[in-house]
């Protein structure tokens, strides 16, 4: 795994934070590439899930990482601050190392070469070895490759634009793709893409570049080829789309299958862990956990986890629901009035668990009392106590009393009740 260079780093979060809603763990540069540039490279993204570029390095091997490690100390003290970002003008080809390792990452894409992959760049996610295998049977080469450079952030560091041709297997004539890289230099002066973690000043230097007058022209000529084409050529256009779904359905499949294979092994765990600890002579059996959630909002209740499964009512906003199982697919298994049912997670609140909750004492309703989800008179109402209801009080706050109300936290006027 080759070295980046590195100043004080931080979080792709926080980066992603400081130019707009970004994408939760994909690092700042490739983010605004990819926002500029989505359109143009929808060659590369079908086949490559959005360019191999998007990998970020995780977890390498262990000798590796302790290299990297050793490595990375030494760079960040020979480090210099960031270049002044200047309107300079792209040079074409003009790197034959570069050259070299951009050609060396396409032909590791085409050859489904990992290692030599994760040479150039990092290690591969599962998800992207899955996607390269599929792509592979479709893909006969990549060819006339130009790298259009411009000076990167530090000395020896640059932007390469690089545009493509890819070749289909059953297809003519060649699609355009571009692509955009950060090329560095390890300390032994090889040249390497870096798809790591980027400091503050590196991240906007690179969006800088982004937004240079040549750069938008290359971004503006291979996107008018690109439609051009596909315009020109039905055929081309269907057989594209089509071999697209073909490759995002079987690394879905893969995907999927793999999923339910770690699923049970982690039940297989999960049952021995609980037999070895009903063979311990101190076992005491606790008792279930119970979940509840809370829908929030106006949904359909159905009889099995799909849109298209038939409906067995509605739920209101507030209705509370005992958890059968959260599954995976993004649905929840509901215990509705004794029979098994589903609701999406998206529309479910966890509750807390209030019997968890220490409470203070009780205090009685004195005359007819709505209760709020809030300690405010516009707040939800989750219902009503009638004079004489007793509740446990849980604190007070201000003019309010926060009691436990059917498995539920809630609010009172405190005027409207005594303690008991």
């Amino acid at each position: 795994m080759n070295i980046k260079k590195s100043r004080k780093a931080v979080s792709f979060k926080e980066n992603i934070h400081k130019f707009d809603n970004g994408l939760k763990d994909y690092m700042i540069l490739i983010k605004e590439w990819l926002t500029d540039y989505g359109h143009i490279i929808l060659p590369i993204i079908l086949f490559v899930c959005v360019g191999i570029t998007l990998v970020v390095a995780i977890k390498a091997r262990t000798r590796v990482e302790e290299a990297q490690r050793a490595a990375e100390e030494a760079l960040i003290e020979s480090k210099t601050e960031v270049i002044e970002v200047k309107e300079t003008v792209f040079e074409e080809n003009a790197y034959p190392e570069i050259n070299a390792l951009i050609k060396a990452y396409y032909d590791a894409i085409k050859a489904v070469d990992v290692d030599a992959l994760e040479g150039i760049q990092g290690s591969v996610s599962d998800t992207e070895k899955l996607r390269l295998e599929a792509m592979s049977p479709y893909i006969d080469r990549y060819d006339n490759i130009n790298v259009y450079t411009k000076p990167g952030p530090y000395i020896d560091t640059y932007i390469a634009y690089v545009t493509v041709d890819v070749y289909l297997k059953e297809a003519e004539p060649s699609i355009p793709g571009l692509e955009s890289f950060y090329v560095c230099k390890d300390i032994d002066d090889t040249y390497y893409i870096n798809v790591g973690e980027l400091a503050e000043d590196e991240a906007a230097f690179i969006k800088d570049i982004t937004e240079q007058a040549d750069v938008v022209d290359l971004k503006n000529t291979v996107n008018v080829q690109y439609a051009e084409l596909m315009e020109s050529d039905e055929k081309l256009k269907n057989y594209w789309a089509q071999i697209s779904v073909e490759i995002d359905s079987s690394v879905g499949e893969q995907l999927t299958e793999e999923a339910v294979i770690q699923a049970r092994l982690e039940d297989e765990r999960k049952a021995r862990e609980e037999e070895e600890r009903k063979n311990d002579p101190n076992y005491v059996e606790e008792e279930p956990e119970v979940i509840k959630v809370k829908v929030n909002t106006l949904v359909n209740v159905r009889k099995s986890a799909s849109a298209e499964a038939e409906k067995m009512g509605t739920a209101s906003v507030g209705t509370v629901y005992e958890v059968i199982e959260v599954m995976r697919n993004g649905w929840t298994k509901i215990n509705y009035d004794g029979t098994e049912a589903y609701i999406k997670s998206e529309f479910l609140d966890q509750m807390e668990d209030i019997g968890k909750i220490p409470t203070v004492g009780k205090i009685k309703a004195t005359d007819f009392l709505n209760v709020r989800s809030e300690p405010d008179q516009t707040a939800a109402k989750l219902g009503v106590l009638n004079s004489g209801d007793i509740v446990e009080l849980v604190e007070e706050v201000g003019d309010w009393s926060k009691i436990k109300y059917n498995d539920q936290i809630g609010y009172v006027k405190t005027e409207y009740t005594e303690k008991q």
